[in-house]
């Protein structure tokens, strides 16, 4: 079961994802999440009723729970997050996103940490990342050569693969590229040289699903990210390992074919002209702000924002009248859960 969990980070693409059930409509994450916890406390049972002949019981010789910093900060989350969607003026929405957005990661992050323990997880996990955002990017280049499900604005066509928004696949994807790109230029704990090449396919493969996606955040702290990587392994390389001529040219196409295609893309150039959605998000972020101002302590609860949102929207936003967010990770966690 450890091998599970570890390798769950692999199907979070499919998150989107509404499969029909006699309760209600769940995706395929949460049914795999599901189904590990009742695995996991199967088990926990299993041992915990077993009694070796000595007299002992296996689960006293068992990995103990350890209040360390980040199991705290977890089931604080788990607090916080539940006051947050019991305080909600629209429990519906509320309490579904408390249970995607809360307590099933609290979940799978516990049973990583107490029943997944083992030397090489972190490792395994980095992998899971990386294959499953490798797999939605290849699907996003896909959609993108085909000219099939894409979104448009500002003059470009955005891929977004499963998501609803390229917004939501740039947000995922580009924060598993410089996992990927670490694991690529670091070969010593990858393994087999069929492993290595895969990674490094992978990188150029979730870099340019990222370049699709058009989402500028996501572009400039992809190239921020894997700059200030390229430079540590730069300096480690001349030191401990031979500089990879294949490996260099390899990244130095990536990165000037996303170049080629953000120089050709009016989307940048209508990043600050009036009715662009560059100056839009400072219309959303002054409405994020006034929204604080007016419930500063606990926010506004969990999903709550899309439902507010008009009251405090400007009259240049009128374009984008529905956000479920505010486009701003302190913005956003403030006004889900309060005072940070």
């Amino acid at each position: 079961i450890s091998d599970a969990i570890l390798a769950f980070p692999a199907i979070l693409p499919l998150a989107p994802i509404a499969l029909s059930t006699p309760l209600g409509r769940f995706s395929p994450v949460e049914l795999g999440l599901l189904g590990l916890t009742l695995l996991a406390f199967l088990r926990g049972m299993l041992r915990s009723g077993h009694v070796d002949p000595y007299g002992e019981n296996q689960a006293s010789s068992g990995v103990g729970v350890q209040l360390d910093g980040l199991v705290v900060a977890a089931l604080s989350l788990g607090v916080i997050g539940t006051v947050a969607a019991a305080s909600s003026a629209y429990p519906n929405p509320a309490w579904r996103e408390w249970r995607q957005v809360i307590i099933e990661p609290v979940t799978w992050f516990l049973l990583a940490r107490f029943v997944a323990r083992r030397d090489d997880a972190d490792r395994r996990l980095a992998f899971a990342l990386v294959l499953g955002a490798s797999a939605v990017s290849a699907l996003a280049l896909g959609q993108w050569i085909l000219r099939d499900g894409l979104v448009g604005a500002d003059g470009v066509e955005r891929a977004r693969a499963l998501y609803p928004s390229p917004n939501n696949l740039a947000l995922f994807i580009g924060r598993v590229a410089p996992v990927a790109f670490v694991l690529a230029l670091w070969p010593l704990h990858t393994g087999h040289r069929l492993v290595r090449w895969w990674l490094r396919a992978s990188v150029v493969v979730i870099v340019a699903g990222v370049a699709v996606t058009y989402s500028r955040g996501a572009w400039l702290a992809v190239a921020i990210a894997l700059l200030w990587i390229g430079r540590k392994w730069l300096k480690w390389s001349h030191i401990e390992l031979r500089l990879s001529r294949r490996l260099v040219i390899l990244l130095t196409a990536s990165v000037a074919g996303a170049i080629l295609l953000m120089s050709r893309s009016e989307r940048l150039g209508l990043m600050f002209v009036s009715g662009g959605t560059g100056l839009l998000r400072f219309s959303v972020w002054t409405g994020a702000v006034e929204m604080i101002r007016d419930h500063p302590w606990l926010g506004l609860g969990l999903d709550q924002f899309v439902y507010f949102y008009p009251n405090y929207m400007g009259a240049e936003a009128w374009r984008e009248p529905n956000l479920s967010h505010p486009h701003q990770f302190l913005l956003d966690f403030w006004i889900r859960l309060g005072f940070p």
